[in-house]
């Protein structure tokens, strides 16, 4: 059944879902067929997935090596965090100024710290094997 037809099974018109998605997820306001799909899972409908999964099972199932597909949506960003850390491996130094050298906790190294950013993201994810 296509989007349109499980909205009006609903009794939910487009502009409800519109001014759902304006107070929700306005940056997904241009993706109509995205804001519709996530309404209605909002409200309980399920999907299928596009393809045919041998096997699913949840990211913390998988094992090192082995091969997975995996699809995901970016539903949201949930927040984004800057930092003072190494430009090598990212971990973040304490009390560093950015660009001052400083002792990498992580790799020992002897660096000149960069300001860094990392966000936290919600995502829809479906495993297959």
């Amino acid at each position: 059944m296509s989007l349109d037809a499980l909205a009006a099974q609903m009794n939910v018109t487009d502009a409800e879902i519109e001014a759902w998605a304006q107070k929700k997820y306005p940056q997904f306001l241009p993706n109509k067929t995205l804001i519709k799909r996530l309404y209605l899972i909002e409200k309980g409908v399920r999907f299928s997935a596009p393809f045919q999964p041998k096997e699913l099972r949840s990211i913390n199932q998988l094992v090192v090596g082995e091969t997975a597909d995996i699809q995901a949506v970016v539903v949201q960003e949930l927040s984004t965090r800057s930092y003072i850390g190494c430009p090598n491996d990212s971990k973040k130094i304490p009390d560093a100024i950015e660009g001052k050298e400083a002792v990498c906790p992580k790799c020992g190294q002897i660096v000149k710290p960069k300001s860094l950013q990392w966000a936290l993201f919600l995502v829809l994810v479906l495993v297959s094997s």
